[in-house]
């Protein structure tokens, strides 16, 4: 991932329509989830499974996934290469099916290799892994499943979104490359497996999953939807993380209300803004009525081919939020 996660973001984008925008949990009132001990364990992708009542971590720098229990127990879930398992980004639990979907990256001699493992989360087997290469720039980044088990997966090098069938057979492109996926990272979808919630460089767009159209997001808040890492749907909003700062000071979680029709944001509320806990955070997952979130990664040093220098990092922290009144 050295030479492959070095995304771009683009500035906010404006609109003069007017929405309403308050904040709560501003400048840091999160609790501390849990501590993990690996310092150089760079995770990025954080997932739940209400059934085991387990969170997933991936890791980059140790190219594996490890699991925590809600009393704060870690263990490896994917020891370190396993399966050719390579720098591990985006993660999602099929709770039916009890599957882990962890998808993976690296480059070598030139070449771009980019997984999606499938694991039983009850057994830890491999169920199945799709593998794609490619000479050309590809970064398999975060993935969203549909009530009917296929999965549809970001390529934030290409500006692609692929689909999985539910049979783990086939991986096929499903929009892009296109200008309104440039930069795509985070996805949701809408609880009706209707509409595809990409977060671009610029913006959310929207995705009817039977047409295939692709719309930015009606988007009338100077707050901007630009920037955003990890996205998820809960209760008839988006919430995302916007990472793409100069610094942590201007990061922030946001909530993102949409109308009935879900193509427009109607109301905007910062959940945490500059918390001093933040060190590049990336994504989140819904648990119940809360969210968890990798609140510190060390991704910067990361980036920065630091990953020797065992003094500069700090413990990972994943915190966590209560939603709702």
């Amino acid at each position: 991932m050295k030479n492959l996660v070095r995304l771009l973001f683009v500035i906010f984008i404006m609109s003069p329509v007017m929405v309403f925008i308050s904040c709560r949990n501003d400048n840091g009132t999160a609790n501390v989830a849990f501590t993990l001990e690996e310092k150089d364990l760079i995770p990025e992708g954080i997932t739940y499974d209400p059934v085991s009542k387990q969170f997933f971590v991936s890791s980059i720098n140790k190219e594996k996934v490890i699991s925590v229990s809600t009393k704060g127990k870690v263990s490896d879930f994917i020891n370190p290469g396993q399966d050719s398992i390579m720098e591990t980004l985006g993660m999602k639990v099929d709770e039916s099916e009890r599957r882990l979907w962890v998808v993976s990256n690296i480059k070598r001699d030139e070449m771009n290799y980019s997984a999606i493992h499938i694991y039983n989360i009850d057994s830890k087997e491999l169920v199945n892994k799709l593998i794609v290469r490619s000479a050309e720039p590809q970064l398999l980044n975060d993935l969203v499943l549909t009530k009917k088990g296929e999965a549809y997966i970001t390529d934030s090098y290409a500006g692609k979104i692929y689909r999985a069938d539910a049979k783990l057979e086939k991986l096929e492109l499903f929009a892009g490359p296109d200008s309104l996926l440039r930069w795509v990272n985070g996805i949701a979808v809408s609880p009706d497996d209707r509409i595809l919630f990409p977060a671009s460089g610029a913006f959310i767009t929207t995705i009817d999953i039977r047409t295939g159209t692709i719309r930015p997001i009606g988007d009338p808040s100077q707050i901007g939807t630009a920037g955003i890492d990890g996205i998820v749907f809960y209760k008839g909003s988006l919430i995302g993380i916007v990472n793409a700062k100069d610094n942590e000071s201007e990061m922030y979680i946001a909530s993102y209300e949409l109308n009935a029709a879900m193509n427009e944001i109607v109301k905007v509320s910062v959940i945490d803004k500059g918390n001093p806990l933040f060190n590049l955070p990336t994504t989140c997952t819904i648990a119940g009525d809360e969210l968890y979130c990798l609140g510190n990664t060390s991704l910067r040093l990361f980036f920065q081919d630091k990953t020797n220098e065992k003094g500069l990092f700090k413990n990972p922290l994943i915190l966590r939020y209560k939603l709702g009144n």
